[in-house]
C-alpha cells in the first residue's frame, strides 16, 4: 500500500511577525504617510502649517509588511498562530 507523504517540518521563530496577506516572517518596515518635500515646502512658507503636517505624519506612522505593506501580527499571538496554520497548513509547524 502507499503510505501518505510524511509533512514537511517548517521551523517558524517564536519572536518576529508573519504577514495576514502574503505569509512573510521577520520584522515589520516602518512608513510615514505623506511627503517629506512638502513637509519642507510647509516648513518655507509658514512654521505652523509645517508644524502641524510634522505632527501629522509622526502620529500616523505604520509598521507593515516590507514586502506587500500589509498588516503584519506577532508571531507569539493568537491570530499570528492562525495566520501560521492557514499559509503552512500542509506542514508541520514547529515553534523555535
Amino acid at each position: 500500500m502507499h503510505e501518505p507523504p510524511a509533512k514537511r517540518v517548517v521551523k517558524i521563530p517564536k519572536r518576529g511577525f508573519i504577514c495576514q496577506e502574503c505569509g512573510e516572517i521577520g520584522w515589520p518596515r516602518k512608513i510615514v504617510p505623506g511627503s517629506f518635500l512638502l513637509e519642507v515646502f510647509l516648513y518655507f512658507l509658514f512654521v505652523i502649517p509645517g508644524l502641524i503636517y510634522t505632527v501629522y505624519r509622526s502620529s500616523h506612522r505604520q509598521e507593515v509588511c516590507p514586502v506587500c505593506r500589509a498588516r503584519m501580527l506577532p508571531l507569539g499571538s493568537a491570530g499570528g498562530h492562525q495566520v501560521v496554520q492557514r499559509f503552512f497548513q500542509s506542514s508541520k509547524v514547529e515553534f523555535r
